[in-house]
Formats: structure tokens, C-alpha cells, sequence
């Protein structure tokens, strides 16, 4: 609804309509008059009122045809009406509820009593919305919520399963008293297992605290360098396992330092670094650069490119929607469900940090971030 109501009035007297749209325009809403009954369906399908006034007794198309067609058509039938009518005949009004009107006002009209059944109608009207879009909301989350179980069941579910297979063989070797390698090999593919499963429920718990409210942002200065240092120490293991090479350079300054929050930017570059290294193939370079530049202000840009499969249009066109399932598979059967890059865009958004994505299939991807310096 508009923040100033639109009123159509209907009636073939031009005098009625002239009292009225006094009447209205002074009780500070905006009016459409018409004369014609014919013309006010086409008029009223195309300004969407929020309100009708509608005057019963009119020559050729009468009160009752512009009620029935107006309910008949999915532009205009959530509009309310109010007949217009000059005596307090019970069968013109009950034929009137029938084909959908909400009130009805005698003529001639009481002033108070005309404005107070409008502003009632028109509140009822504004709750309907409400109510509506309320529905709409809530049908929203219960499709994320569904969408949340069918993926926890296809990814979670798939490693556990992995870790009661692996520890099925273990307990198996046990018994035959076999080599101890081969206990030691799956004894590291069950805490990789594990690994992806508790990263999934991180995952899940850090977006809802975050889109609840619960991780204010707190911005200090840092040594970037220093922080990006630390993260590819976390990956040296999993970048080992696929024979990559984590190649960082830096030609940012020691005195210089980032303005953010330390501990959302290591979640994003650890997800940005997480996703380079899962959808890189083997024996391949993972290039992180970190620079420095002025435009106004003082920024750092940190640069991550990968040797990867690469998106295609779509898939950068979603890449930050919740659950997305892109066409890219990871290279070593690491699981994904679709959500670090959301918390990625949510976390850049909050710190007024810009994040650019540039990616070619086949070839690989390349990532920018920009953080606030001093």
C-alpha cells in the first residue's frame, strides 16, 4: 500500500463525485474520479487503488458488473469496495457482499461515518498485507530449513558413513594382525572425515550466529602479512596431500596494517584459501599476493589465484547464494555445501571490505579482496 492511500471513486453524478473528492482530499488522500462504470474497470486495473468507492445505481455497466468483474480479475479482486448507495435496500446489499464488497454507505453521506468505514477498511487492508507478507516470509524459512536437511542428509551423512567403513577395516586388520601402515593410512583418511564434518557444522552454526545478530564486528589494526603467515601454516597439510605449492608474496609494508576485524578476516581468507585448495588438481601453485595503494584512503589488496577447474557465468552469477550447488567439483572428492561463500559476502558486507571474483573454466579463478588500511 502507498504511504498516501489512492481513493477511485465511481458514481455518474459528477456532483456526487465532486462532494466526495473534496471530501477526501481534505482527509489528505490521493482520489481518481470516474464517471462510467465501463471505464472504471479498465481505470482501476491500472492504478491498482487502494480503496473503491462505487456508486450502484449508473446507466449501462451498473455497481454490481464493476464489482463482479473487478473480483473476477487477479489485479483488482484484493481490492476493497464499498457500494454507494442512496437507500438501505437489503437485497441490493446482500447481492453487493455476495459479489465481494466489504461495507456499503448510504447516501446522502455522513461525513465522520464515511472517512472512519475508509480508514477501517483501509487498515484491514494494510494487516491483510502484513499478514501476507508475513506468510511469504515464513514459507521462505521453511524452505531453507528444508533445503538445510535434504543437504545435511547428502553431505553430512555420506562421511560419517566413510568413518563407520574406515573403522570397520581398522577393527578387521586388528584381528588379522596386519601391517601397521595400512592401520596408520586409514587412521588419517577417518580424521580427514571427521575434519569435513565438523568444518560443515562450524560452517552452519557460524552463519546463524551471524545472520542473528550474535558476532558484532570489532575493528582493530593487524599485520596482514602476519595473518595470511598463519592461515597457509593451518593448510600446510592439506595442500601437501594434493602436492600444491602455497606461493605468497607480499609487498606490503611492515608499518602498514589492515582496519578490520582480525577474526572475520581470517575466516574469509581461510574459506577463500580452503576453496582454492579444494578445487585445484594435483601438483599445480596457489598464488597469494598481498599489495598496498591509495585511492583517497589507504587499502590492502590481498590476491588469491588459483590453478583450478574454474567457474562458468552462472556460476559466478551464484557463487554467494546460500546453498548453491555450482557446477565446479572439487578435485580430490572434498565435500561442499554450499554456504562458506555466503559467510565470505556476509563478512564482507558487515566490514565495509569489496571482494571481486574473476573465473574461466578449465583455466582457474581469482580472488580479490579489498580491506581498509591505515
Amino acid at each position: 500500500m502507498r504511504k498516501k492511500p489512492l481513493i477511485l471513486v465511481v458514481d455518474d453524478l459528477e456532483s456526487n463525485l465532486q462532494v466526495a473528492g473534496n471530501l477526501l482530499v481534505e482527509a489528505g488522500y490521493d482520489i481518481s474520479l470516474i464517471v462510467d462504470g465501463k471505464k472504471a474497470i479498465s481505470i482501476a486495473k491500472k492504478i491498482l487503488p487502494d480503496i473503491i468507492l462505487l456508486d450502484l445505481v449508473m446507466p449501462d455497466t451498473d455497481g454490481f458488473e464493476v464489482c463482479r468483474k473487478l473480483k473476477e480479475s487477479e489485479l483488482t479482486q484484493e481490492i476493497p469496495i464499498i457500494f454507494l448507495t442512496s437507500m438501505k435496500n437489503t437485497d441490493n446489499i446482500v447481492k453487493g457482499f455476495e459479489l465481494g464488497a466489504v461495507d456499503y454507505i448510504v447516501k446522502p453521506a455522513n461525513k465522520q461515518e464515511t472517512l472512519a468505514r475508509i480508514k477501517t477498511h483501509l487498515e484491514l487492508r494494510r494487516s491483510k498485507e502484513i499478514i501476507i507478507e508475513q506468510k511469504k516470509k515464513l514459507q521462505d524459512l521453511i524452505d531453507e530449513r528444508n533445503t538445510f536437511f535434504t543437504i545435511t542428509s547428502d553431505q553430512l551423512m555420506n562421511p560419517i558413513n566413510a568413518i563407520k567403513g574406515y573403522n570397520d577395516h581398522i577393527k578387521r586388520y586388528n584381528i588379522k594382525n596386519e601391517n601397521s601402515k595400512d592401520l596408520h593410512r586409514f587412521s588419517q583418511l577417518i580424521d580427514a572425515e571427521i575434519s569435513t564434518v565438523s568444518s560443515t557444522i562450524n560452517d552452519f552454526l557460524y552463519l546463524y550466529n551471524l545472520e542473528e545478530g550474535n558476532l558484532p564486528s570489532i575493528v582493530e589494526s593487524f599485520n596482514i602479512n602476519l595473518l595470511i603467515d598463519k592461515i597457509l601454516e593451518e593448510f600446510k597439510q592439506d595442500a601437501k596431500a594434493k602436492r600444491l605449492i602455497l606461493n605468497f608474496e607480499t609487498e606490503v609494508d611492515k608499518t602498514t596494517h589492515a582496519s578490520a576485524d582480525k577474526e572475520k578476516m581470517e575466516v574469509i581468507l581461510k574459506h577463500l584459501i580452503s576453496n582454492a585448495i579444494k578445487y585445484t588438481n594435483f601438483y599445480r601453485t596457489i598464488y597469494i599476493k598481498a599489495t598496498e595503494y591509495i585511492e583517497n584512503k589507504r587499502f590492502i589488496k590481498i590476491e588469491i589465484k588459483d590453478q583450478g577447474v574454474g567457474m562458468n557465468e552462472e556460476d559466478l552469477k551464484n557463487i554467494f547464494n546460500k546453498y548453491s550447488q555450482l557446477s565446479p567439483e572439487p578435485t580430490n572428492n572434498e565435500q561442499s555445501v554450499g554456504i562458506g561463500m555466503t559467510i565470505v559476502k556476509n563478512l564482507i558486507d558487515e566490514m565495509n571490505c569489496k571482494i571481486f571474483i574473476d573465473s574461466q573454466e578449465g583455466v582457474g579463478t581469482t580472488v580479490r579482496v579489498i580491506i581498509p588500511a591505515i
